[in-house]
């Protein structure tokens, strides 16, 4: 027979100095204690469990629950594994009953049987549940089972006592001694292996590694949090940026379940701070259902928001050719309601990751103009052409330095691709805007040139009625600006060609932006 003693996670009481729970527990696990128990059942993951047996005390319940959702096999309360009963102390902290103690069981509360006053358990009446508890479950099992057991510190080095040695009234001394030196931590895994009720082996495992992001250990991690099974086949998400992205269904929910690779618990802070500000604003966007920065399951900080079921607008603007000038104002009133967030209200975690220097937009904008200047020649032979572009880009720069933009909150990230739409019989409308992660304080009108750059890529007949947009919405002096901005978002993007050269995506961004951005020039050395 193959025993897997499981400790529950770390508890809220564990974590209140001088407090004892006992069985009460109105409180439970932590997140820390639910994330502990899902890295436990990692190491089982490959056992046939075929029952689970947990003490009724909530920390102890919640712990099996886990375990159970990863690991299946039957279930059962067992009242026999259930704490020490700690007497008049349970649910308080110690001082706050003492005063209600003689000072004489203070001196023996060490004592083999020195039971808890009000009524508690010793740890001799422990060892005696235990023994005789565990002689009638033996009794029922076989050799070739595999059982879980989900309890408590005491419970578990009196339970080890009696496999190993018998029963502890034989031998109170050596029975104290081994609970005190067989102390594990919270969410340890203790094998014990039998064969006819004698031990073969036993195996502490108190530490445990961490988990590479892969497929597998997202869908188990995944089952434990949403507490099911069920899920269809998992869809891995293709980003500009470093994280493992996940898509999971489960149910009628869709999820995307993000590695935050290399990130800080700052950053992903920063993150669930903005996107329950937004979710406060009722804004359209991701809504975050679950974070983990603990760093006990795998080895980066993990967030996992709902996923909507919208398209990518291309798809409608494809189908709806008539909602194509609504869809496009609604997204520009969009962009509008983010740059008027107030600044004091969002400050605090309104900014990009990265060196704090180019939080800065004017150190932003005044590096990225510079490094786009000094890449011009490696792409663009027309010398009319260089200096023209040239010029523009210096215009920016003295606009961004000198600080004559508006700063506001933007977007930061305002590509087609991250704007969601939902599409219906009637037209498409605006179902949420994602990633956030590039969201900084700075010039609002970078947002509607960015995204202009990126219709001027994917669609000609768009592009132009986003201009017209521009036109209508804003001023002459910003509409002049936004058309600085488009050059540099072109440019940029053939920049990034010289910076990412093994990355093929970046090559074929930059080669269209090029073939754009000579039309844009020429069009405009024309005009002048």
């Amino acid at each position: 027979m193959n025993i897997f003693i499981v400790r529950h996670g770390e508890s809220i009481g564990n974590t209140k100095q001088g407090y004892i729970s006992g069985r009460s527990d109105p409180d439970g696990l932590t997140q820390k204690g639910k994330v502990q128990i899902i890295r436990s059942a990692w190491e089982l993951k490959d056992q046939p469990v075929d029952a689970i047996y947990y003490s009724p005390v909530k920390r102890a319940q919640e712990s099996a629950r886990i375990v159970h959702s990863l690991l299946g096999g039957s279930f059962h309360k067992a009242d026999w594994l259930s704490e020490l009963d700690h007497g008049m102390f349970e649910g308080k902290y110690w001082w706050e009953v003492i005063d209600q103690i003689p000072s004489s069981w203070r001196k023996k509360r060490e004592d083999y049987r020195s039971a808890y006053p009000g009524g508690g358990e010793s740890m001799a009446s422990l060892g005696q549940r235990i023994w005789e508890a565990s002689k009638d479950f033996l009794a029922h099992q076989s050799d070739s089972k595999t059982i879980v057991l989900v309890t408590h510190q005491a419970v578990i080095g009196a339970f080890r006592y009696c496999l190993q040695f018998g029963n502890p009234a034989e031998n109170e001394k050596a029975y104290l001694q081994f609970l005190h030196k067989h102390i594990v931590p919270n969410a340890a895994v203790i094998r014990i292996k039998l064969k006819k009720n004698i031990v073969q082996w036993t195996k502490e495992q108190t530490a445990f590694d961490k988990i590479d992001p892969k497929q597998e250990a997202t869908e188990f991690y995944a089952q434990a949090i949403f507490h099911s099974s069920r899920h269809s086949k998992t869809k891995k998400h293709v980003t500009a940026s470093k994280n493992n992205v996940y898509q999971l269904n489960f149910g009628n929910e869709t999820y995307l379940f993000k590695h935050m690779i290399e990130k800080s618990n700052t950053e992903v802070q920063r993150q669930l701070s903005l996107h329950t500000y937004l979710q406060s604003k009722h804004l359209p966007s991701p809504r975050i259902v679950y974070a983990d920065q603990t760093g006990l399951f795998f080895h980066d900080p993990i967030i996992v928001q709902d996923f909507s079921t919208g398209v990518d607008q291309e798809v409608c603007f494809a189908h709806h050719t008539h909602e194509q000038g609504s869809l496009l104002k609604n997204i520009h009133t969009f962009a509008d309601q983010i740059h008027d967030l107030p600044i004091e209200e969002v400050k605090q975690f309104w900014k990009p990751p990265g060196d704090s220097v180019f939080q800065s937009w004017k150190h932003f904008m005044h590096l990225n103009i510079n490094l786009t200047i000094h890449f011009l020649t490696e792409w663009l032979s027309d010398d009319r052409l260089v200096t023209f572009l040239q010029e523009e880009l210096k215009k920016l720069r003295r606009y961004a330095i000198h600080g004559q933009y508006a700063y506001t909150p933007i977007h930061g990230d305002f590509a087609p691709g991250n704007i969601i739409v939902k599409e219906t019989k009637k037209g498409c409308a605006l179902e949420r805007v994602i990633d956030f992660e590039w969201a900084r304080l700075g010039d609002p009108l970078w947002d509607f040139a960015y995204y202009g750059g990126w219709l001027d890529r994917a669609d000609a007949n768009l592009s132009k009625q986003w201009q017209d947009i521009l036109k209508q919405k804003h001023s002459t002096k910003e509409y002049v600006r936004m058309e600085q901005y488009r050059l540099l978002f072109h440019a940029w993007t053939v920049r990034d060609m010289f910076e990412y050269t093994d990355s093929a995506i970046h090559k074929t961004r930059g080669e269209e932006s090029k073939r754009i951005i000579v039309t844009l020039l020429r069009e405009r050395i024309g005009q002048d």
